[in-house]
C-alpha cells in the first residue's frame, strides 16, 4: 500500500535537496544528502521503492567523493536495484552510469567496463549522445585502471586488500547496520545514523531481568541492492537451555541416567560456543574500544583445550583484571574432561567391586565438590550421572559465561570513564590555554 501524502513530502524533500547548491567538486551538499536520505527511506517505507534512485545516486555519489567507497558501491548497487524495478530506460541508463563510475574509483576495471558498456547501449537506443559519450570515456577508463592497478591494498586508503574491504560492500547492511559480522569499513551507511552495535558487545550483554536470552542474533546486509536479514545463532543461549532442560528432566526421573548426560553435554556445548563465538567478533572487531590495542594478538585459531583457550582468552581482553576462583577454574577443566569421558571412551577396563579402593577420577573430583552419586558398587558412568551432577554442570557453564561478562562489563565501564576523564582534561588544558593567551 503507497502511502500518498508520505511520498508527496518525500518528493518535496528530494526536490529541496535538488535545488541546494552542489559542492565544488560536485557532489550534493551535506544538507541535500541528509534530505536525500531522508526522502528515500519516506518512499522505501511507503511504497514508492520505484522513486528512490533519483536520492540514492546522488548519495552514492556524495559517499564516492569522500573516499567511503564501500557506502558508495552499497548505494550504488541500491540504485541499479530500484531502477531496475522501475523499469524506466532512462533511470536504468543512470543507474549503470553511475555504477560504473564507482567501480572504476574502485579499481574494479572488468566490472565498470561491463556496465559501462551496457549504459552506452541504452544511450544510443535513447539517442542521447551527452550520456553516450561519457559511457565510453568510462569505458576507456575502465580499461586503464584494469591493467594498472594495485592489487595490494583497497583504493580507499585502508591497508587490506579490496575484497576484504569495500569489496564487502554487499554485507553492507545500509541503514539498518548493526555491525556484527563486519570489519574494516565504517560502522554506520551515512553520518547521520547511529552506529551500529560490535558483535562482541551483543555476545556479552546479560539477558534483561525476568527474560531468557536472546536465541539469535540479528542484522541486516545490502545484496544486489536488496535488504537481507543476516541471522547468527546463539548456540551458548540455546545450549544452556537445553541443558536446564535436561535438569528438569533429571530430577524427574531420579533413576535415569539419560538427562544428566545430556545435561552435561549441553553445558559443555554452551561453553564451546560461547568460545567459538567469542573469538569470531575478537577477530572481527579489531578496533573495538574494549580490546586492547597495544598488546601482541594471539592467534586463537590453533586447537587446543577449550577451558584453556577460553582462560587465554580472557587473558588476551582482560588483561591483569581477570580473575577467578581457583575452584571455578577447577570446575570449569573437570566439566569438559567429564564430557570427552562421557563421550570418547576408550573402553578401558574397570573394576567394580565392593573392595575397589581407587575409585575414577570423575568420581574422586564430583565427591570432593560435595555433589550426590550414585554408591558403589556400580560402573563410574552410572555413578556420576545423577540430578545433582547435572545442575552442577549447568551451573559451571552459567557462572563461567556470567564471569566473563561480568568482567567485560567493568572493562566497558572502564574505557567509558578513561574516556571521560580525558574529555575533562583535554577540556581544562584547552580553557587554561585561552586564559593565558588572554
Amino acid at each position: 500500500m503507497v502511502d500518498r501524502n508520505a511520498c508527496e513530502r518525500a518528493g518535496k524533500l528530494t526536490e529541496s535537496a535538488l535545488s541546494l547548491p552542489a559542492r565544488p567538486d560536485g557532489t550534493v551538499s551535506d544538507e541535500a544528502a541528509r534530505l536525500h536520505l531522508l526522502a528515500a527511506e519516506l518512499k522505501r517505507l511507503n511504497g514508492a521503492q520505484r522513486d528512490v534512485a533519483v536520492d540514492y545516486i546522488p548519495l552514492a555519489r556524495y559517499f564516492l567523493a569522500s573516499r567511503e567507497i564501500g557506502t558508495a558501491i552499497a548505494y550504488m548497487r541500491k540504485a541499479l536495484h530500484v531502477a531496475d524495478l522501475a523499469g524506466d530506460r532512462t533511470g536504468r541508463m543512470a543507474a549503470k552510469l553511475l555504477a560504473a563510475e564507482v567501480y572504476v574509483a574502485a579499481e574494479q576495471g572488468v566490472k565498470g567496463r561491463e556496465l559501462a558498456a551496457e549504459a552506452a547501449s541504452l544511450a544510443h537506443d535513447l539517442k542521447d549522445g551527452v550520456s553516450q559519450a561519457k559511457a565510453e570515456r568510462l569505458m576507456e577508463a575502465s580499461t586503464k585502471c584494469s591493467a594498472s592497478r594495485s592489487l595490494r591494498y583497497c583504493p580507499c586508503g585502508k591497508r587490506a586488500p579490496y575484497l576484504q574491504c569495500c569489496g564487502l560492500a554487499d554485507e553492507m547492511p545500509g541503514e539498518y547496520l548493526v555491525k556484527v559480522f563486519r570489519k574494516g569499513s565504517t560502522l554506520a551507511a551515512s553520518p547521520y545514523l547511529s552506529r551500529g552495535a560490535w558483535g562482541l558487545d551483543l555476545l556479552m550483554m546479560p539477558p534483561e531481568t525476568g527474560h531468557e536470552e536472546l536465541r539469535t542474533f540479528y542484522s541486516w546486509r545490502i545484496e544486489d541492492g536488496a535488504h537481507r536479514l543476516l541471522a547468527y545463532p546463539n548456540w551458548t543461549a540455546r545450549a544452556l537451555a537445553s541443558a536446564r532442560k535436561m535438569v528438569q528432566f533429571a530430577e524427574i526421573d531420579v533413576h535415569g541416567t539419560e538427562a544428566p548426560a545430556s545435561a552435561i553435554l549441553q553445558a559443555a556445548c554452551a561453553l564451546e560456543a560461547f568460545e567459538t563465538a567469542w573469538k569470531l567478533f575478537h577477530k572481527q572487531d579489531s578496533g573495538h574500544p574494549a580490546l586492547p590495542q597495544n598488546r601482541p594478538k594471539k592467534d586463537f585459531t590453533e586447537k587446543s583445550r577449550i577451558a584453556d583457550s577460553l582462560n587465554s582468552l580472557s587473558v588476551e581482553t582482560f588483561g591483569e583484571a581477570w580473575t577467578r576462583e581457583a575452584g571455578d577454574k577447577a570446575d570449569t577443566a573437570a566439566l569438559f574432561e567429564l564430557r570427552n569421558a562421557l563421550v570418547h571412551s576408550v573402553g578401558d577396563a574397570e573394576q567394580i567391586s565392593p573392595e575397589a579402593r581407587d575409585p575414577n577420577e570423575h568420581v574422586r573430583y564430583l565427591l570432593g565438590r560435595g555433589l550426590n552419586l550414585r554408591p558403589a558398587p556400580a560402573p563410574w558412568a552410572d555413578r556420576v550421572l545423577t540430578p545433582s551432577v547435572a545442575r552442577w554442570a549447568l551451573e559451571v557453564a552459567t557462572k563461567h559465561v556470567t564471569d566473563v561478562r561480568f568482567a567485560y562489563a567493568s572493562l566497558v565501564r572502564k574505557e567509558a570513564a578513561d574516556e571521560v576523564s580525558d574529555g575533562i582534561l583535554q577540556d581544562i588544558e584547552e580553557e587554561n590555554s585561552v586564559l593565558a593567551r588572554e
